[in-house]
C-alpha cells in the first residue's frame, strides 16, 4: 500500500541550530527551496535559498518561525509504511552535534506526529564539508495521509 504524507525534516536544522550554531542543510529529500538540481522550484514569488546551511537561530536567540520559509510549498513525497528513508544532509560545520526530530503529517501540515528523535548526538560524528545520512523508518502501521 502506498502512503502519501508530508515528511518534515527541516525541523532537524532548527533543533540542531538551537543547540549550537550548526551549518547543516537537508538535501534528500529536498528541503524547502533547496538549490540542488532535481529539487522542485519554489512557489511563485519566492526564490531558491542559496543560504540553506545558515543557522536560523541560537540557543539564546532562537529564530521564529522555526522554518525559514512559511509560504505553502506543494512538494510531496510518496513513501510506503515501513520504508526506510535515508535522509541526507550537506554538513558545513556540525559544532559537536545537537538534536534532530522527524515527524509526519497526515492532514497537510495542520498536525504532526513525531516518529524519531535524536537528542544531543545528532551529527556528533559528522565532518564538515561532507554528506551525512540518517535513516528514518516510516512506522509499519502508518495510515495513508494527504
Amino acid at each position: 500500500m502506498i502512503m502519501k504524507f508530508s515528511l518534515v525534516v527541516a525541523a532537524l536544522a532548527s533543533f540542531t541550530a538551537m543547540t549550537a550554531q550548526a551549518h547543516i542543510g537537508l538535501s534528500k529529500p529536498c528541503g524547502r527551496y533547496h538549490p540542488s538540481a532535481g529539487c522542485p522550484s519554489p512557489p511563485a514569488g519566492q526564490s531558491v535559498d542559496y543560504n540553506i546551511n545558515s543557522p536560523i537561530g541560537t540557543h539564546s536567540n532562537p529564530a521564529f518561525p522555526i522554518c525559514k520559509h512559511t509560504v505553502p510549498y506543494t512538494q510531496r513525497a510518496v513513501y510506503n509504511a515501513g520504508q526506510i528513508i535515508n535522509t541526507e544532509y550537506s554538513v558545513g560545520a556540525p559544532h559537536g552535534g545537537g538534536h534532530c526530530q522527524y515527524a509526519l503529517s497526515y492532514d497537510g501540515g495542520k498536525t504532526w506526529v513525531v516518529i524519531k528523535t535524536i537528542l544531543r548526538e545528532c551529527f556528533r560524528n559528522a565532518s564538515g564539508g561532507t554528506k551525512h545520512t540518517i535513516p528514518v523508518q516510516i512506522p509499519s502501521d502508518a495510515p495513508s495521509g494527504k
